[in-house]
């Protein structure tokens, strides 16, 4: 959390959209870190959520998004792997 708003003061990034989506993050279930993604011309966050959390997360963050901004969220839902296996070679 605070990597995003050390970027958001110390190099002028981001809007007020991403601190909302970063705040509301910050106090859900499940949530472990929350940031900007600093190195794309698209504005998005990256956060990491327990799985067993994941799916109401982004449920709830797209609907509070929505009644904020009046506007979609658009939301992917990435697992983390243990790399590649023998059964997929």
């Amino acid at each position: 959390f605070e990597s995003h708003f050390s970027l958001r003061k110390e190099y002028d990034l981001g809007s007020e959209q991403l601190d909302y989506l970063v705040d509301t993050a910050k106090g859900a279930d499940g949530v472990v870190a929350s940031k900007m993604i600093s190195c794309s011309p698209i504005e998005g966050i990256f956060t990491i959520v327990e799985n067993k959390h994941a799916e109401n997360f982004a449920a709830d963050l797209k609907e509070k998004y929505y009644e904020k901004f009046g506007r979609e969220l658009i939301t992917y839902t990435l697992e983390t792997t243990n790399g590649i296996s023998s059964n997929h070679l």
